[in-house]
């Protein structure tokens, strides 16, 4: 006799003997499978609702590595066609190996970094300026190494 069918007259045996035990039985089965149901879907709806109220009023800068100009203009092109993107430009980056400063108070150096190159209409809303503003043809420091130079 197969599984299933052994496990249907076990069922249908206890059913015939004691129905109202039988009963509560499944009732309870049923009740906790649909207590685990619920909770998962709202845990589920919860963190999903929460990471798109978090992250829907801040501003992201992605950043995608390309070979090419070109390529970076066409990936900034596709990006910039998908919904809920406000803006996609094109953007460079170059690594450096330190920095180093000579003033009154001495000479300071920095550590390796990347300097972000971005077209004129960028987007100030990404950058928190603390002083100054951001030009075509200079540049403009991060916190921490305008703060060590």
């Amino acid at each position: 006799m197969s599984t299933l069918r052994l496990t249907a007259r076990l069922a249908l045996a206890g059913l015939v003997r004691n129905p109202g035990r039988t009963a509560v039985r499944v009732g309870v089965v049923a009740a906790s499978v649909a207590l685990l149901a619920g909770m998962l879907l709202f845990i589920a709806s919860s963190l999903r609702t929460a990471s798109a109220s978090a992250v829907r009023s801040v501003p992201l800068d992605w950043q995608g590595p390309t070979a090419s100009y070109a390529k970076d203009k066409s990936a900034a092109k596709a990006v910039a066609s998908q919904a809920g993107i406000a803006a996609a430009l094109p953007a460079a980056t170059a690594p450096f190996s330190g920095a180093t400063h000579v003033g009154v108070a001495g000479h300071t150096a920095t550590g390796s970094g990347s300097l972000l190159a971005v077209p004129p209409h960028y987007s100030l809303q990404t950058f928190r300026l603390l002083q100054g503003s951001l030009r075509p043809g200079k540049i403009v420091l991060d916190q921490q190494m305008a703060a060590t130079l």
